[in-house]
């Protein structure tokens, strides 16, 4: 375990080759801490892994580990660390699908891989093909309305009870307003998967609803 450098801030800094780029903190309610991005398809991972109700934990750049590529000893970060229910943890590493199909990508992240192995532990890389666009996008707005709503226990148990016999977006919408609640709690009760709603087509007005079948958010 010698070769892992745990973070007490960032682990790098990376250069960028051009004036554009996206960066920033993601609020997460698998942390008690932002979590930092450096690339929209890494805010997409956490986005993606936030709505996942198997995963517990979420970290980002979390520790550095030493491994050997030709003949050199390299550093290597991985961007996002996450531990499911049953408390395996799994490092990440967020890259393009054409970047992670380049030879020289390809034997590096075999060789990370093959270390990680040997402290058993779990690696992995995810591409936008792990998270197609649709999806994407309707996270995006459940997650942005959520975050613009009171979550307070018994705000989610007023919510939840004017809207329990709604059937789409529009009838809940029109409940809590009528009830004069803050329509973006139905993006929280979406996001938290206190109700359940298919992401994979857009979401309309018109998009079925339903209660989760346990009753209560997963997260």
């Amino acid at each position: 375990m010698n070769n892992i450098d745990h973070k007490s801030h960032l682990q790098r800094r990376i250069k960028r080759k051009g004036p554009i780029f996206l960066k920033g903190y993601f609020s997460s309610n698998k942390n008690k801490k932002p979590l930092f991005f450096e690339s929209y398809l890494e805010l997409a991972a956490l986005l993606h892994f936030e709505y996942d109700s198997n995963i517990t934990f979420i970290d980002s750049q979390p520790h550095s580990i030493t491994y050997t590529f030709g003949r050199k000893k390299l550093l290597y970060t991985p961007d996002i660390l996450v531990m499911t229910v049953d408390k395996t943890k799994k490092y990440v590493e967020v890259k393009p699908s054409k970047k992670l199909k380049q030879d020289r990508n390809s034997a590096k992240f075999s060789t990370i891989e093959a270390v990680y192995q040997k402290l058993g532990r779990e690696f992995d890389t995810f591409s936008e093909l792990d998270i197609p666009k649709v999806r994407l996008k309707n996270l995006e707005l459940l997650f942005h309305g959520a975050s613009a709503c009171h979550q307070a226990q018994s705000a989610i148990d007023t919510a939840l009870c004017v809207i329990r016999s709604a059937t789409t977006v529009r009838e809940a919408h029109e409940r809590l307003i009528d009830k004069n609640l803050n329509g973006n709690m139905l993006h929280y009760l979406l996001f938290m998967q206190y109700l359940t709603i298919e992401l994979d087509v857009h979401i309309t007005d018109n998009s079925p609803i339903e209660l989760n079948v346990y009753g209560q958010g997963l997260h």
